[in-house]
């Protein structure tokens, strides 16, 4: 599960080598890491079912507060604030905020709709924001 968020850090990695790997390997995994917080917490809700295949064996029912674009954003900003203040470069920052970003990108394709934009999205909000976020980071991505 974890290989494409890793890749993502390794390409960042590969081609800005005056980044550290740490803050981009971590903000590969930062939107998870807050997951599990926020589990444990009990503001995300999840349920065991050994029938959901190949890997996850539980339900995502209700993972807002970290997976939704708008949190993931927020998340991603605070490491990025973190990782500014450790090493006093906006540019590691700004590194490490696009991969904690990218990490939700890429989680798109592989989560069952479970990603909203905020926690109170209507499928046909999720589909407008989807188009447009996908448009905007891919020009993002093309442009750098």
């Amino acid at each position: 599960m974890y290989f494409g968020h890793f890749a993502v850090a390794t390409a960042l990695k590969a081609s800005k080598p005056n980044v550290p790997a740490l803050p981009l390997f971590i903000g590969a995994g930062v939107i998870d890491i807050v997951n599990g917080l926020m589990i444990i917490g009990g503001a995300d809700t999840v349920r065991g079912n050994l029938e959901t295949l190949p890997y996850l064996y539980f339900d995502l029912v209700f993972i807002d507060w970290d997976h939704s674009l708008l949190m993931a954003a927020v998340w991603s900003g605070l490491f990025a604030w973190l990782c500014y203040h450790f090493y006093k470069s906006k540019n590691i920052a700004f590194w490490a905020f696009a991969c904690s970003m990218l990490h939700w990108l890429a989680d798109v394709p592989v989560h069952n709709q479970d990603l909203m934009c905020t926690s109170d999205c209507n499928s046909s909000t999720w589909n407008f924001h989807f188009q447009a976020a996908l448009h905007v980071l891919s020009k993002a991505v093309i442009w750098l």
